[in-house]
């Protein structure tokens, strides 16, 4: 059986914390919470209210450069069709599709109570992702540890320690990639997992009783629902941080793990839009997901300054729970690196967020006695400074998802590191139908015009309810429909097979010859709205 080796907890319930870690020294259980009254808003409460802040201005901008218009078109499917939304983003049956998850299903049943778009409901789930997100992270670090600055301090280098080059994807917390991803499921799924990372240190410390695993068994279903992968590194997080804590492994504690984890198939199983254990693998995406292995030193190595904390932490306890998370999660991570499964890279966000979490934990603790520790701690502090401030010059340019170029400096925006979102397709709106069927294969109209309430011929992303034979097909149909170099004949047979109601084109494209066509309207950049008359 495993055990801790107790430690003489040292609380005040004023400004100054105990020196020590919650985990890995066995203080004992919640004894802050419960014996100190109530105290009132703090400094390090205000920086995570000013984060939350902005995050919530940027929400209600919800700036467009990614697979917005993706989930946004799920909530308009499940808004028209609760029972069977079929597949969100081709007009074609969707049993099973994994993006119906209890996050869609709750945006959908706001957007059918309120009748708001689904955008903009878009724009409500990135303010609920905002305050999980730092409520989930501020919930979980004082779990772990009772420094009182230790949550905002997590926070901002979870926000800045990154990279010295800009790297964007769902699913990511650094500040630039949430301005990006803020309303989408896998933010909220990341936050999910930092509140059951901070159920499963309790139940490690604590007597715990069987409602507390149950609820905590159901979240974590919910969580598998939400977003197969992050998952993934969210329960390895679970794993270490139970593990990291536990005192002794009993019947009684055997029981109740079996209760959460019997509580969580449960509802994989009962789950009404598919069973996502019946999912194919997902070795569609690995080659999306390549770009998370790409220039790992420009894109994470200022987190790196968290591995010497990490030994120093093990040092103390080989049990702790931080470095049991970030052993867990580095070795699926190097594994999908060498057997090619780069979808695994999807636990790097929950590997680094064990990096960025353990020096500012550390530096919240108060200064050492001895000449050769305090050496070492300014060192660190020193060495910290330079790399949040270079993380910042960094992710500043997620300012201009809040504030127009033209009221910022121009030596700030020409040197800032961002994406510019991309111009919408409001123009081209107006003139659709719901559930009309569009063919482009422009990457930015993929993944937009979704958003809009309309169908594309093909899928901007592998869809595990559409089978490759016919993904394959409606890709090459799509293809020739666009090529001038084919007959007028096949390019309007290709056009019939996707059912297509619009033509979006782009460049250089042209118009398949003959009658059946009507320019309807040009946007931005020369694209143009051709409206499909033929009869198929």
């Amino acid at each position: 059986m495993a055990t801790t080796h107790p430690a003489a907890p040292s609380r005040e319930c004023d400004g100054v914390r105990d020196s020590g870690l919650r985990t890995g020294v066995g203080h004992g259980p919640g004894e802050t919470a419960r014996n100190c009254p109530r105290q009132r808003v703090t400094a390090p409460d205000l920086v995570l209210c000013g984060i939350l802040c902005f995050l919530c201005c940027v929400a209600w901008r919800l700036p467009w450069a990614g697979d917005l218009g993706q989930h946004a078109a799920v909530i308009d499917r499940l808004r028209h069709d609760l029972a069977d939304p079929g597949s969100p983003l081709v007009d074609r049956p969707g049993s099973g599709s994994p993006y119906y998850t209890p996050y869609t299903v709750a945006a959908a049943l706001l957007a059918r109570a309120t009748g708001a778009a689904s955008l903009s409901v878009m724009s409500v789930c990135g303010m609920v992702n905002s305050l999980a997100l730092l409520a989930g992270l501020r919930i979980f670090v004082r779990t772990l540890t009772d420094r009182l600055w230790a949550p905002a301090l997590t926070a901002l280098c979870m926000l800045f320690l990154w990279g010295t080059q800009l790297f964007l994807w769902s699913g990511h917390a650094s500040l630039s990639a949430l301005c990006l991803s803020l309303s989408y499921p896998s933010l909220f799924a990341f936050a999910l997992g930092l509140y059951l990372w901070s159920r499963l240190l309790r139940a490690g410390r604590e007597d715990t009783g069987v409602v507390h695993w149950a609820v905590t068994g159901l979240l974590a279903g919910c969580l598998v629902l939400i977003h197969p992968v992050m998952a993934m590194g969210a329960l390895i997080g679970c794993s270490a941080m139970f593990a990291g804590t536990v005192r002794r492994i009993g019947p009684r504690t055997l029981a109740r793990c079996t209760a959460g984890a019997v509580t969580a198939a449960l509802l994989l199983v009962v789950w009404p839009y598919g069973n996502i254990l019946s999912l194919p693998d997902a070795s569609a995406l690995d080659a999306f997901h390549i770009s998370a292995y790409e220039l790992i030193p420009q894109h994470y190595g200022l987190a790196l300054i968290g591995l010497p904390v990490l030994l120093l932490r093990l040092r103390r306890s080989r049990r702790d729970p931080l470095v049991l998370m970030c052993l867990g999660t580095a070795t699926v991570a190097v594994c999908g690196w060498f057997t090619g499964h780069y979808t695994w890279g999807r636990v790097i966000p929950h590997l680094l967020f064990g990096l960025q979490c353990a020096p500012a934990v550390e530096l919240c603790a108060p200064w050492p006695r001895g000449v050769r520790a305090r050496t070492g701690r300014g060192l660190l502090a020193a060495v910290f400074a330079v790399a949040l401030l270079n993380g910042a010059r960094v992710q500043a340019g997620a300012l201009l998802y809040v504030v127009p170029a033209h009221r910022l400096p121009v030596a700030f925006t020409a040197k800032a590191q961002y994406l510019p979102t991309w111009p919408g397709f409001d123009w081209a709106a107006r003139h659709f139908r719901y559930g009309e069927v569009v063919l482009t294969n422009d990457y930015e109209a993929l993944r937009m015009l979704p958003g809009y309430g309309v169908y594309t011929v093909m899928p901007a992303w592998p869809q595990p309810e559409i089978p490759r034979s016919e993904s394959m097909r409606r890709t090459a149909d799509v293809a020739l429909a666009l090529d001038a170099r084919a007959t007028g004949s096949e390019r309007r047979k290709a056009v019939c097979r996707g059912g297509a109601d619009w033509l979006v084109l782009t460049g250089g494209q042209s118009i398949p010859p003959g009658q059946g066509f009507v320019e309807t309207a040009e946007g931005p950049d020369g694209v143009r709205l051709v409206r499909v008359a033929l009869r198929c």
